[in-house]
């Protein structure tokens, strides 16, 4: 069978990895796009993320639980 290797580059594949460096164990952490997407839906909070090698921070958002229906 054919194997093939790929490599992913750019800003938002290295945001995403500051994302996941950064979030707590079992805990989902996204992108204040993704946090616009899904604000209907769940409750967020906002966390910053350090850029590594900087004094940079980022902005996350902490799934902190699902939005009652009603």
């Amino acid at each position: 069978p054919l194997h093939f290797n790929y490599t992913v580059m750019g800003d938002a594949v290295n945001f995403t990895q500051r994302l996941e460096s950064a979030c707590p164990a079992g805990k989902v952490l996204i992108g204040t796009e993704t946090s616009k997407l899904v604000a209907d839906f769940f409750e967020t909070e906002l966390k910053n993320v350090p850029i590594k090698g900087t004094s940079e921070l980022q902005t996350g958002f902490l799934i902190i639980g699902k939005k009652c229906e009603g």
